[in-house]
Formats: structure tokens, C-alpha cells, sequence
């Protein structure tokens, strides 16, 4: 009963240190929404700018993984070249060294401290003031990982006091085969899906003197391998490039741990030698060494970054192209936004802003088709249009749904109001491409009685469709740069709208009475600046929503 309390007390223990670490990643995240966002709109070709940023975001996701899976995902939406992500990706291994020297800490005398944090943070989440209530959770967050890790210590120094001398001979019998110490850290690490928690159980194991420091070395080196399991799965069902992304990842750390391994093979008599003359707990040790690996293989991959690519290019070929006719608009797909970034709610919301950009452009794409197909009288781009239409209301809805996604993570309340804004933005950019769709309906119409609108009706509808143009261009504009700088411009535009509206409803009924324009053109005349006046004011909307998020 001794044993088996000591090992649920154990697995308690992991728990409580996976969720601490989880909380605290996802909190810092959100604290630092903006300087994440920061990093990754300024992705570059420059090579030591995507390592610190891989090295940073890591830092703070507290999570490799999270960094590597946040790339797969900017690859497959193309927004990322693979030497980009290649960059980012050996940033991403040296970022996560730092959780290392975090639960090295454990073994320090003011560990006590830190586990009190749990509490600290939960006073500091009942104040009203938003920021304090955010940081409330990063230390709860960290809290509760040392207590973790004060469990797990305590629970395995309960098992080893029962047979100490079994469990240090079977970790010596497998030190001789060094290969199996390396698969053992990258299985565990597969399984815990976190080079953390591995990292957390082999520190507990060193401290309490079951396991000596050389085969803890090559168990880290088999951490490195198993931490790119997350990516990989991630990129399942992707493109061939986001594949590729995660196969740099996969061997980038092979690569480090055969080059590694082989220098601990040949000269670990002197490396120990020199780590164990450090003055220094076991546990910094380990951490120092993770450090040492990812830099130095940072180092030695760094100039050969391309051909590293070249080799994960060789390895995932380009697939055989299928002989089949390409849709005009690709109807049930996202451009940007991929679910593989939910869990990093900052970079969601740049994707989803690109995404909803997109529909706008989309939508008023459409309205530029169907107002050539009215003063044409053609409609042999229907097809076209129907299209993007399906496009558009396809991402109405399914945006809404990634809307609800993110808003379940942990977001800050500023996020949730552009989130809410984006609710009805959404709403309105769907009810521009509704009334584009009603401008075609009026094209048959007129086609099918077979009547037009007299040359100074077309000229006066054509200056208030370029008036709708300009306010639509300029707030897409605005709405991709998050500025309201253009808002006096914005409105002018919309009063320039209404007021054409009013003038044209009147010249019309004139044209009409003096037998000018014909009965038959007279309802579709109306209906058609109605709706053009509709969408005026669906992008005024649209504008105006800014103003609740943007300081």
C-alpha cells in the first residue's frame, strides 16, 4: 500500500506540474499577446531574427512544441517560407532550456516560496483591475508547478526508501546500453507530449540518487527527439510544406543527438570529469547541458540551414499532381486561419484578421463583378460569383465557430472585445456579398424584360458605386492595419453615399415622370441604390466596430 500511495502520489504530482506549467505558459502568452504578436509580424528572411524569435515566443509559451506547432501552421497557410520556420524552429530549442533552469530551482531553499504563489495568485484573481487578475495567474501557474514538483520529489524518495538499492542497480544495467537511455527519454517524452514533465521526473530521479548523471545525459538527448512528436502530428492532413517544417524539427534533433552522442561515447570520462567539478546542484547541471546541446547544435546547423531544408525536402517530395479541373474559388477553405494555432490565442487573432480581411476583399470583389455584370448586361461571370458567394458564406459560419475556439482559451479582456467585434463583422461583410448577390438577381431582371437604364442614370449610379468603393478600400485598409486614422475620411465617404442616394432617388422619379427612363427599370433602379446605400453602411459598421478594441 506504501508503494502504490507513493506512485499515485507521483502521477498527482505530474499532474499538478503538467497543468501548473500548461497554466503558466498559456497566461504568459496572454500577458504578452502583444509583444507575441509583435514578434511574428515582423518574421523576416534574416535568419538571427526568426532564432530569437523562436527562442522568445518559447520562452514565453513555456513550450517548444506549442512554438513548432504555431509554425506548422503558419507554413501550411503559406505565410512562412520553410528557411523562416527552419530559423525559428532551432530558436524554439533553445528557448525551452529555460523551463529546465525553472525546475532546477526545486532543489534551492527558496522553493518553499514558490509554491506559495498558488495562493498569491488566487487573492490576486479577486481584484477587479485586469492586469493584476492576469498576473494573479501566471503565479498561480507557478505555484502550482513547484508544488508538482515538490510532490513528485517527495513521493519518489518514499519509493526508493523502500528499495533503493533495486531501482539504482536496474538504471546502472540499463546505463551500459546507452541507445535504450536515448529511446527511454524520447518515449516518455512522446508519451507526456512535454520534454518538461520528462525533464522534471529525470531531475527528481538524479536529486534523490537513484540515477547518476551520465545516463540522465543521454535521456535528455532523447527528450530533444521525442518533443517533436506534437509537431509532427500536427502537421498531419497539412501541406507539403508545413510536413516538411516538422521533419527540419525531427532532424534537427536526431542530428544534435547523434553528433552529441557520439561526443559523450568517445570522450565522457572528461566531460564528467568537468561537470561533476562543477559547484553546482545535480539539477542545474542537467539544465546546463540541455543548453549546451541545443546551442551548439544551433550553431553547427546555422550555415547549413538550407541544405537542412533540401534534406526535408528530399525526404517529403512534392505529391504527384492529380489531373483534375481547379474550382474557381476554393469554396470550403481557409487562406490563413488553421486550427493547429488555437491553442496560442495571439497568433490565432493575427490569422483571423488576415482571414477576415480576405472575406472582405472577397466580398467586395464580388460587388465589383456583379456591378461590370449590370452595366454590361452580362452575366457569363455568374459562375465566378457564385463561387466566392458559397466562399463567403462558407466562412461565416466556420469562422464563427474558430471565433467560439478562441474564446474559450485564456484571453485577455481587450482580446474579448475584438473578438466580439469580429462577431459582427463577420455578420456584415456576409450581408455585402447578400447584396451583391441581390445586384446580380436585378441584372437577370433587366435582361429578361429586356430594358436598360438610360447613359445619365448609368452616370450618376456609377459616381455613387465609386463612392461605396472608396469607403469599402479605405476600411479594409484600416481594419488590416487595426488604425482609425482614416475615420474622417471613412465618414465623409458614407455621408457621400446616403446623399447620393437621396439624389439619385429623386433624379429618378424626374427621369421617370419626363419619360426618360422606362417603368419597367424603375423598381430595380430603387432596390439597386438601396442596397449599394446598405452597403455604405454595413462598412461604416465595420469601421465603427474598431473603436471598441483599439486604444
Amino acid at each position: 500500500m506504501v508503494v502504490l500511495k507513493a506512485i499515485l502520489m507521483l502521477f498527482a504530482g505530474l499532474g499538478t506540474f503538467m497543468i501548473g506549467l500548461d497554466s503558466m505558459g498559456k497566461n504568459l502568452e496572454s500577458f504578452s499577446g502583444d509583444r507575441l504578436r509583435n514578434l511574428f509580424t515582423k518574421i523576416s528572411n534574416k535568419k538571427v531574427l526568426g532564432i530569437a524569435t523562436g527562442c522568445l515566443t518559447t520562452i514565453l509559451t513555456q513550450s517548444s512544441s506549442a512554438t513548432t506547432v504555431m509554425v506548422v501552421g503558419f507554413v501550411n497557410t503559406g505565410l512562412m517560407s520553410l528557411i523562416q520556420a527552419t530559423a525559428i524552429i532551432m530558436g524554439a530549442n533553445i528557448g525551452t532550456t529555460v523551463t529546465a533552469y525553472l525546475i532546477a530551482l526545486q532543489d534551492l531553499p527558496v522553493a518553499g516560496f514558490f509554491c506559495a504563489l498558488a495562493c498569491v495568485g488566487v487573492f490576486m484573481q479577486m481584484t477587479k483591475k485586469s492586469k493584476i487578475k492576469n498576473l494573479g495567474t501566471i503565479f498561480s501557474g507557478i505555484g502550482l508547478l513547484f508544488t508538482g514538483l515538490y510532490v513528485m520529489s517527495s513521493s519518489m524518495t518514499s519509493v526508493l526508501e523502500i528499495n533503493k538499492e533495486a531501482i539504482t542497480e536496474l538504471i546502472l544495467s540499463l546505463s551500459k546500453y546507452k541507445i535504450v537511455l536515448i529511446l527511454i527519454g524520447a518515449l516518455l517524452t512522446m508519451i507526456l507530449q512535454s520534454s518538461a514533465g520528462t525533464t522534471s521526473i529525470l531531475i527528481g530521479l538524479c536529486t534523490s540518487g537513484a540515477m547518476p548523471l551520465e545516463p540522465a545525459l543521454f535521456v535528455t538527448l532523447g527528450m530533444n527527439i521525442g518533443t517533436c512528436i506534437t509537431a509532427i502530428i500536427s502537421s498531419i492532413g497539412a501541406s507539403t510544406n508545413a510536413k516538411r517544417a516538422s521533419m527540419v524539427h525531427l532532424l534537427f534533433n536526431i542530428i544534435g543527438t547523434i553528433i552529441f552522442g557520439i561526443i559523450l561515447l568517445i570522450f565522457g570520462n572528461k566531460i564528467m570529469a568537468i561537470i561533476s567539478g562543477l559547484n553546482i546542484i545535480i539539477s542545474m547541471k542537467i539544465a546546463i547541458f540541455h543548453t549546451i546541446f541545443n546551442v551548439t547544435t544551433t550553431l553547427l546547423m546555422f550555415p547549413l540551414m538550407k541544405q537542412l531544408t533540401q534534406l526535408a525536402s528530399l525526404i517529403i517530395p512534392e505529391p504527384k499532381a492529380k489531373a483534375e479541373a481547379k474550382p474557381i474559388v476554393k469554396i470550403d477553405e481557409f487562406k490563413f486561419v488553421d486550427n493547429r494555432l488555437i491553442n496560442t490565442p495571439a497568433i490565432a487573432m493575427i490569422m483571423l484578421r488576415k482571414e477576415i480581411t480576405q472575406m472582405a476583399i472577397d466580398a467586395k470583389t464580388n460587388l465589383e463583378l456583379a456591378m461590370n455584370m449590370l452595366f454590361e448586361k452580362n452575366i457569363d461571370k455568374k459562375e465566378e460569383f457564385v463561387s466566392r458567394e458559397k466562399h463567403i458564406d462558407f466562412l461565416n459560419k466556420q469562422l464563427s465557430k474558430f471565433l467560439v475556439k478562441i474564446s474559450n482559451q485564456q484571453i485577455t479582456y481587450e482580446n474579448e472585445k475584438e473578438i466580439a467585434a469580429y462577431y459582427h463583422n463577420i455578420s456584415d461583410i456576409e450581408r455585402i456579398g447578400d447584396y451583391a448577390e441581390n445586384i446580380v438577381e436585378y441584372t437577370e431582371e433587366l435582361i429578361n424584360a429586356n430594358v436598360d437604364f438610360s447613359n445619365e442614370c448609368k452616370k450618376e449610379l456609377l459616381d455613387m458605386q465609386n463612392a461605396v468603393y472608396n469607403e469599402m478600400n479605405v476600411t479594409i485598409s484600416s481594419f488590416e492595419k487595426k488604425s482609425l486614422e482614416e475615420l474622417s475620411e471613412v465618414e465623409a465617404y458614407e455621408d457621400l453615399t446616403d446623399t447620393f442616394f437621396n439624389k439619385l432617388s429623386e433624379n429618378h422619379i424626374i427621369r421617370l415622370n419626363s419619360g426618360l427612363c422606362k417603368a419597367e427599370s424603375a423598381s430595380v433602379f430603387i432596390s439597386l441604390i438601396g442596397n449599394l446605400e446598405r452597403i455604405g453602411d454595413h462598412t461604416m459598421n465595420i469601421f465603427n466596430s474598431m473603436k471598441t478594441y483599439i486604444k
